[in-house]
């Protein structure tokens, strides 16, 4: 059987936890998850992982948060007039919304709660501070064609899908894994 190397469109089925055993993702929800190993779209670890692998095998990793999303910082929780959002608009605890920096660049946030006047709003990334568990088994290796990938990080969604599993035009880098 042929071995996972860098370059190889590979697809795989995975579950991801927490360490609370809480899934946070998982293929079934989605389909496979379909990508070229070393192009840098998915956490790096998650791609050094299957390196070696076979078609069929299947393993459990641990991505250390360090390796992951970073620590969950403090600082970039903050609060924000509640005018500065549409009125249209109910704002709620949890909810995730796009801001956009006085240089056109947008992030994905959460509010984190809506009072009288203001709104505050967290920035991290929803799984920083957190260790991912990932359990993988590969599904295919170079069986599909570079062609047939649908988008930059080969989430498997639609070409037109703009904001497609989050990722950023700007890089080409999935933020969802």
């Amino acid at each position: 059987m042929e071995k996972i190397k860098n370059g190889d469109i590979i697809s795989v089925n995975y579950t991801g936890k927490l360490d609370n055993q809480v899934i946070f993702d998982a293929s079934e929800y989605r389909g496979p998850l379909v990508f070229k190993v070393g192009n840098g779209d998915l956490l790096p670890m998650f791609e050094e992982s299957v390196i070696g692998m076979e078609k069929g095998e299947s393993k459990s990793i641990t991505i250390d948060y360090k390796n992951a999303y970073g620590e969950y910082q403090d600082e970039l929780v903050f609060d924000v007039e509640k005018s500065l959002f549409p009125e249209n608009v109910k704002l709620e605890d949890g909810m995730p919304f796009n801001m956009q920096e006085e240089t056109g660049e947008v992030y994905l946030v959460r509010i984190k709660s809506v009072k009288e006047e203001s709104v505050t709003i967290d920035a991290n990334h929803p799984l920083a501070g957190q260790n991912l568990n990932f359990d993988i088994t590969v599904l295919s290796v170079n069986e599909i064609e570079e062609s047939e990938l649908h988008s930059s990080c080969g989430c498997g969604c639609e070409e037109d899908d703009a904001d497609c599993c989050g990722g950023d035009d700007d890089n080409n880098k999935c933020s969802c894994h």
